[in-house]
C-alpha cells in the first residue's frame, strides 16, 4: 500500500509541479486510492466476464444456427430422395429426347421421371443425376425441349455440387453474406 502510494505520490507532484513529501501524505488519501484502484479491478474484471458472455452468446447463436442449416439439408436430401422413389417415368418420346440431347452435349444420359409433388422442372443428383418433371394434364404441355436443354445445361456444370458445397460453406459460415 506504501509503494502504491508513493508511486502515485511521486506522479501527482511530477504533473503538478508541486513538490510533496511521501512522508506527510495522509493515510486517508492513501486509503481512498487503494479503494478506487479496487474498485477499477472490480470493472475491469466485469468487463471481462461481459465479454466472455458476449463471445459465448454468438458462438452459441453460431452453432445453433449451423445445427438449423444442416437439419434443413438433410430435410430437403430425404424429400427429394421420396420424390424420386415416388416419381414415375415420362413418355417414352420425352425419353428418347432427353437422351439424344444428352448425347448432342456429350453427357452421360441422367434419366427422367415425373412427379406429382412438384410443380416446376429441376435436376436432382450428383452421382445419380435424374431430370424431374411435373406430372402435367391432357390439355397443358411443357415446352420439353427448352426443359431439357435447360436442365442439362445445370448437369453440365455441374450445379447440384456446387449448389451442395455453396450449402456446406453457409452451414460452416452461416453469417457470411456472399455465401
Amino acid at each position: 500500500l506504501s509503494v502504491m502510494y508513493l508511486t502515485t505520490a511521486a506522479v501527482e507532484s511530477y504533473s503538478s509541479g508541486k513538490q510533496h513529501s511521501p512522508v506527510a501524505a495522509s493515510p486517508e488519501r492513501a486509503k481512498a486510492h487503494s479503494v478506487r484502484t479496487a474498485s477499477e479491478i472490480r470493472s475491469q474484471a466485469m468487463l471481462s466476464v461481459l465479454r466472455i458472455a458476449v463471445y459465448l452468446i454468438f458462438t452459441f447463436a453460431w452453432i445453433a444456427f449451423s445445427v438449423f442449416l444442416l437439419c434443413r439439408i438433410i430435410l430437403h436430401s430425404v424429400s427429394v430422395k421420396y420424390i424420386r422413389e415416388k416419381a414415375s417415368l415420362v413418355k417414352p418420346g420425352h425419353s428418347a429426347l432427353c437422351r439424344d440431347l444428352s448425347d448432342e452435349f456429350g453427357l452421360k444420359y441422367p434419366g427422367i421421371l415425373q412427379s406429382a409433388f412438384i410443380k416446376s422442372p429441376f435436376l436432382s443428383g450428383i452421382f445419380k443425376p435424374i431430370i424431374l418433371m411435373p406430372k402435367c394434364d391432357e390439355g397443358f404441355s411443357l415446352p420439353i425441349k427448352e426443359i431439357l436443354l435447360h436442365e442439362l445445361s445445370h448437369l453440365q456444370r455441374y450445379d447440384c455440387f456446387w449448389n451442395l458445397l455453396r450449402q456446406i460453406g453457409t452451414l460452416i459460415v452461416p453469417f457470411q453474406p456472399l455465401m
